[in-house]
């Protein structure tokens, strides 16, 4: 307990002041690549304080890019099967959190796709001026979530 308050008190009003301060900066970062850092820190903030958040899905896909990429059935499957949560790529795309990559199964013996394809949102990115001394430069390591995935060309739910 500090003077009147407890500690979860302050920590709530100190994460409220939080809370309008991003709600006041939002507007002006919409589609720009400090967007995406604003409004995830917006829903961690709004969990945190048990508000329900108001998505947009205009504002979400302002602050989001589709990439469609071609991926080695090895990886494919390690990624599905949830052994792989990561993806390294040259980051001529610039790729950001919140993205949403089309990983679509590619059969380099036969040269054509095999009609798996799996949806993934981008959590994070880790490129090459975080850590010099561990990526290639030009390349970035993305940790990445599974939203869905299908077989034979079918449509992945939510695509």
């Amino acid at each position: 307990m500090l003077g009147n308050k407890t500690y979860k008190e302050i920590e709530r009003a100190l994460n409220e002041e939080r809370y309008k301060e991003y709600l006041l900066n939002y507007p002006k970062v919409i589609g720009t690549e400090d967007g995406a850092l604003v409004y995830n820190e917006l829903l961690r903030i709004n969990k945190i304080l048990g508000y329900e958040p108001e998505k947009s899905s205009k504002d979400i896909d302002a602050l989001r890019k589709t990439h469609e990429l071609k991926i080695m059935p090895k990886y494919f499957d390690a990624i599905i099967n949830g052994y792989k949560n990561f993806e390294i790529r040259r980051n001529d795309r610039g790729f950001k959190p919140n993205d949403i990559l089309i990983l679509r199964e590619y059969d380099q013996v036969k040269t054509e796709y095999t009609g798996c394809k799996a949806r993934c949102e981008v959590l994070y990115v880790l490129d090459d001026k975080d850590f010099p001394q561990g990526i290639q430069e030009g390349y970035c390591v993305m940790g990445i979530k599974v939203l869905g995935y299908t077989d034979f060309d079918e449509q992945i739910e939510g695509e």
